[in-house]
């Protein structure tokens, strides 16, 4: 799928994944406000809180883990704080992909804005690519198959 338009505060794609319509969305606000996204999309399609998959980056998982969840707290990330409040419901299956938390003295928001080595870079893509598959087989097969297949640790450590 291609972003084609923007709508809802967001860049949408559009396409067919195993049979179904589904709608892509990058929010395009702060991340501490992606519920105003969510909540305009909501309200203009009709959808249910199950109907939305959350992908989004986690400090608190290390760096190339992925994790699905069917639903739960938004574990003090912001964000999802707003998407919580948005469709007045915790409810929403979501794929957390792990960033990690910064070594040493450096601050989060400085960890944040800083490059990333080549190394880190893969690392991230790999788990961005899971992320998607995930997405792919909660779609396919359902949320546990996906929570059964992309929850254990990555092969790289040693699965």
């Amino acid at each position: 799928m291609r972003f084609s338009r923007r709508e809802y505060k967001s860049q949408v794609a559009e396409g067919r994944m195993d049979g179904r319509d589904v709608l892509l969305m990058k929010p395009q606000t702060y991340m501490n406000l992606s519920g105003e996204a969510v909540g305009r999309s909501r309200r203009a399609l009709g959808l249910d809180p199950e109907q939305f998959i959350v992908v989004y980056d986690d400090l608190d998982l290390a760096v190339g883990r992925v994790r699905v969840r069917e639903g739960g707290s938004a574990g003090g990330h912001h964000g999802v704080e707003s998407i919580i409040e948005a469709l007045g419901s915790k409810a929403f299956p979501r794929v957390r992909i792990g960033i990690g938390r910064p070594a040493g003295k450096s601050g989060t928001v400085d960890y944040l804005l800083d490059a990333m080595t080549s190394e880190e870079a893969e690392t991230l893509a790999d788990s961005v690519a899971r992320g998607a598959d995930a997405v792919q087989t909660m779609l396919a097969e359902g949320v546990l198959a996906a929570m059964n297949r992309f929850n254990g640790k990555p092969k790289a450590e040693g699965r």
